[in-house]
């Protein structure tokens, strides 16, 4: 049995990057966080940060040029070089990632807010009713969509930052309620949102909202659970096919509902008295794979939710990405699995004063990380 990590692995403060990146061939045969089984990935570059200072734990976003990293403010690299661009200030709390689309990054905090992608320049600004920390934001053709710890969506129009839209999704909820995350497919936005039965939430319950992207009309709406247990939603749901596949953290499960309908077609279960998946799966060739704080990386069958295989970890899981024949997961250490049979390749050393703090982002045949020291970039295969 491996014992559980004491590593504290989602620290969140504020964060000085010092401006140089380390060179490419000097950081591409090192292994920096010891690998204990396997060879470690090629690491592309490795950008410092201040020694005394931790990063953040959520997730970043590329556009291919550069990374949009999330540590205590917004701090951009070059995505070839590892070099910063710019930083930006936030001015409240944090948000739970960036959006990047049409040359803009979009994110949502105590404002939301959208910046030139080149220079970090701000474009626009918007206050909300309440603050949009809890959740992941999203974009399409036109708007910017984020929700708030008021259980009310947000529609912004990209360009100008005006309101297009806003809707509450719980009027009649007793308790508080948060937006966890949005995607969108076609003509509509499919909204999660945690809703709690008491006031501290130690029983919860987890919605799906579809709603028509233009007008924020509900469409359809889906409960997980019934407030009889502690099941909710934990992120964004992810759009494959006719199906929407959520993540459950507190349930331990992920599954799958009719993105038509809502009726829920498949749930996996994972390890009882563990918590799951923080990320909702990432779908390549008809297989959803997730990576959960149960210490199981699965990889399901996308139509049937039957498990084609999964992989223990040292610790429990975070970050993970999908790239190439490959699966990076934080847990925290790196693992790197194959992805057609879950077998190990490349495993960190536990005790490592190194280890990723972050969301993992893929890009081509590159993964994106940040850690307590330094933010990565490594080739996939």
């Amino acid at each position: 049995m491996v014992a559980q990590s004491t590593r504290p692995w989602r620290v969140r403060a504020s964060v000085v990057l010092l401006a140089a990146a380390l060179p490419l061939a000097a950081a591409g045969c090192e292994d920096i966080f010891g690998g204990a089984r396997g060879g470690a990935p090629p690491l592309l570059w490795r950008t410092p940060l201040e020694a005394k200072m931790s990063t953040s734990d959520e997730l970043p976003a590329t556009d291919g040029e550069r990374v949009y990293a999330i540590a205590g403010g917004m701090v951009t690299f070059d995505a070839r070089s590892g070099a910063i661009v710019w930083t930006y200030k936030l001015t409240f709390t944090v948000p739970k990632n960036a959006t990047v689309r049409n040359g803009r990054v979009m994110a949502a905090e105590g404002i939301a807010f959208a910046l030139d992608a080149a220079t970090g320049q701000e474009l626009w600004r918007f206050t909300p009713d309440s603050h949009s920390g809890f959740g992941k934001s999203t974009a399409d053709d036109r708007a910017f969509y984020f929700g708030t710890a008021s259980h009310r969506v947000y529609a912004l129009d990209q360009a100008s930052g005006a309101l297009l839209w806003s809707r509450d999704l719980g009027p009649d909820w007793k308790y508080p309620g948060h937006i966890k995350g949005a995607a969108v497919s076609g003509d509509t936005l499919y909204v999660t949102a945690e809703q709690f039965y008491a006031q501290n939430g130690y029983i919860s319950t987890g919605w799906i909202f579809a709603m028509d992207r233009g007008t924020g009309e509900i469409l359809w709406r889906y409960q997980n659970g019934e407030g009889k247990d502690w099941r909710t939603v934990s992120s964004s749901p992810t759009v494959a096919g006719a199906l929407l596949l959520v993540s459950d953290a507190t349930g331990n499960s992920f599954f799958a509902v009719d993105r038509f309908t809502g009726r829920e077609v498949w749930r996996v279960i994972g390890a009882p008295g563990k918590f799951g998946p923080e990320y909702s799966p990432v779908v390549e060739d008809g297989t959803a794979y997730v990576a959960s704080a149960d210490n199981f990386v699965y990889a399901v069958d996308v139509h049937t939710g039957q498990v084609r295989w999964k992989t223990r970890t040292p610790a429990s899981n975070y970050g993970f990405a999908v790239c190439g024949s490959r699966i990076f997961v934080s847990w925290p250490g790196l693992s790197v699995l194959d992805r057609n049979t879950g077998r190990v390749l490349y495993q960190a050393d536990e005790e490592s004063t190194e280890y990723p703090t972050s969301g993992l982002v893929a890009d081509g045949d590159r993964v994106f990380m940040l850690g307590n020291r330094a933010a990565y970039a490594y080739r996939c295969n």
